[in-house]
């Protein structure tokens, strides 16, 4: 589940099939008859997306009984929290930064090491994220311009 297009899709199997919200007979027939429309075919490691708001009625319910909540609240939040990870490494060079006169972060600015390590930890989560779209783009022999730069800059990580 994730936005497309800045539209909820879902995905057939992963979301709708596995899960016994549909069977695969129930998806096809839906799909041959027009009662749900498909955001993108299956090609080149790329699952089938249905948009959420195609579906009838009786299965979004069914759907979100499975998640527990709205799926449209939920995507928005588990887009990039789930893989913000602790950096110990920024943490500790923040902690041990000296200024180039050799003094240290001064006492009133202490708290802000745990802000500036918060920021690192969220800024390698959207590299981590953008190297993966880069590298999606690659197999299909696309090129990003921003992710050489990033790369040959030493990026934040």
């Amino acid at each position: 589940m994730e936005y497309y297009n800045n539209i909820l899709v879902v995905e057939a199997v992963a979301d709708l099939i596995e899960p016994g919200i549909m069977t695969e007979a129930e998806y096809g027939h839906a799909r041959d008859r027009g009662k749900l429309r498909v955001a993108n075919r299956a090609c080149k490691n790329n699952t089938v997306k249905v948009y959420y708001n195609s579906l009838e009625p009786k299965i979004q319910r069914k759907f979100e009984d499975y998640l527990g909540g709205n799926p449209c609240l939920m995507a928005k939040k588990k887009q990039i929290a789930d893989k913000i990870e602790t950096d110990y490494k920024a943490f500790e060079y923040f902690s041990n930064y000296r200024y180039p006169d050799g003094s240290a972060i001064p006492c009133e600015r202490q708290n802000n090491i745990l802000l500036w390590a918060n920021n690192a930890c969220i800024l390698n989560a959207l590299m981590k994220e953008f190297e993966a779209h880069a590298q999606a783009r690659a197999a299909d022999g696309k090129k990003t311009a921003v992710f050489g730069i990033l790369r040959s800059s030493g990026g934040t990580g």
